[in-house]
């Protein structure tokens, strides 16, 4: 396309473990290398803003209305205008690892150490709910549906979880049942892939007595 053009940003202060630009084009966050987050003016080539990082901040995103998401320390995310000032805290309960923000904007999780998995109103700060450890403390990211109704999580240990949130979501502040995660080998074939079909499912157990129960679903 003899339109399309490129601009080379050759002259950023630091290497980039991570980025993204605003929706109007003439803004760059990003990660350094340097554990500083930076907002960059891309028509000027210009640093506007310097910001430090948590050892878990991996990703970071422009919103909508040109705000800046990422984690700030170990157990904070935070919402910054493009000026580099701080709007919002979000705060976790143990070390953040990663953050995802649902396709609307509307809600941001941070995902523990622990392995859980916390939800916030992105506009208050409020948090909404947690997803506890469902089996792996190695989770890569997580991800919402368009109409934020279910979630898909992935694991460093070859996991995937697949469910609705609304079953899956307990209220802050209230302790979560243990849980207990067991896999059943169907001998069936699937169409798609020609190979057991493979089913996990979750118990939720309280003093060894069952009070409800989740499955996964095929994807």
């Amino acid at each position: 396309n003899s339109q399309a053009s490129t601009k080379v940003l050759g002259d950023l202060p630091v290497g980039v473990r991570a980025a993204t630009i605003n929706k109007q084009q003439n803004s760059l966050a990003f990660i350094g290398n340097d554990g500083h987050a930076y907002i960059y003016d891309i028509n000027s080539k210009t640093t506007v803003a310097r910001m430090n990082v948590g050892p878990g901040a991996d990703k970071i995103y422009f919103t909508k209305n040109n705000r800046v998401i990422f984690a700030d320390s170990n157990k904070t995310a935070g919402l910054y205008s493009v000026s580099g000032q701080k709007v919002r805290t979000y705060t976790s309960s143990s070390v953040i690892k990663g953050l995802s923000l649902s396709p609307d904007e509307e809600t941001l999780i941070t995902i523990e150490e622990s392995g859980n998995l916390n939800f916030y109103n992105t506009a208050s700060g409020n948090q909404l709910g947690y997803i506890p450890n469902l089996g792996s403390k190695n989770i890569r990211d997580v991800k919402l549906s368009q109409d934020s109704r279910k979630f898909l999580i992935t694991s460093q240990d070859n996991s995937l979880y697949v469910g609705a949130l609304q079953d899956f979501l307990f209220a802050p502040n209230t302790v979560a049942p243990a849980i207990k995660q067991f896999t059943i080998n169907y001998n069936v074939l699937d169409p798609n892939t020609q190979k057991d079909a493979e089913i996990t499912k979750f118990d939720y157990t309280e003093e060894n007595q069952q009070i409800d129960e989740k499955s996964a679903e095929y994807i």
